[in-house]
C-alpha cells in the first residue's frame, strides 16, 4: 500500500504527488472501506440481533471504519 501524507502539499511515499494521483488512491481506499463495511454488515445479519441491536452494531462498525 502506498503511503499518502499531507505536509504543505500531498506526498506519495515521501515524494510530491499530483491531485489526480491522490484522488485515485483516496477513491480506492474509500471503496475498500465500503466493501468491508458491507461484508461485515452481512455477517451481523446472521447474528440474530434485534433491529435496534443491528442498527447500533452497524453504527459502531461505521465509526470503527471511519465512515
Amino acid at each position: 500500500m502506498k503511503r499518502l501524507t499531507y505536509v504543505n502539499g500531498f506526498r506519495l511515499d515521501g515524494q510530491p504527488a499530483q491531485r489526480e494521483e491522490v484522488r485515485s488512491i483516496f477513491n480506492k481506499r474509500i471503496t475498500q472501506l465500503w466493501d468491508e463495511y458491507e461484508q461485515r454488515k452481512a455477517l451481523l445479519l446472521d447474528s440474530n440481533l434485534t433491529p435496534e441491536q443491528y442498527q447500533l452494531a452497524c453504527r459502531n462498525l461505521a465509526r470503527e471504519l471511519g465512515l
